[in-house]
């Protein structure tokens, strides 16, 4: 399953909000514990389906519009490139590309955030 766009312009993504790690809002992301204010981020990251825990849901979304639009510009359907988990970045990332990551990282054996996978500028 893959969405576009945060809770407040997708149905689906704010139903399962609640049953994943990374929480976005207009004010910023909580990557676990770790809140990361912000009104232009960009979230991409994947996880297993809430609603069928066989599958994933891949979540494109932002903080904004803009950030939304920008979350779909990292397309994951490259052979041999890993990307982790997830990713978080905000505007700068249309100049800088990897520069303009705020976060990223991988989830541990049970999904969840652990600050020794994932690096948070």
């Amino acid at each position: 399953l893959i969405l576009f766009g945060g809770p407040r312009s997708n149905s689906l993504t704010q139903r399962l909000q609640d049953y994943l790690p990374i929480k976005i809002s207009n004010e910023g992301v909580t990557l676990g514990a770790f809140p990361i204010p912000g009104s232009d981020l960009a979230v991409k990251f994947i996880y297993p389906n809430p609603l069928n825990p066989n599958k994933f849901v891949v979540v494109n979304a932002g903080t904004s519009p803009l950030a939304s639009c920008l979350s779909e510009r990292l397309s994951l359907f490259y052979t041999g490139v890993g990307f982790p988990d997830f990713m978080i970045f905000d505007l700068s990332f249309k100049e800088k590309g990897w520069g303009g990551m705020i976060a990223a990282g991988f989830f541990d054996q049970n999904w969840q955030v652990a600050k020794e996978y994932c690096v948070v500028r």
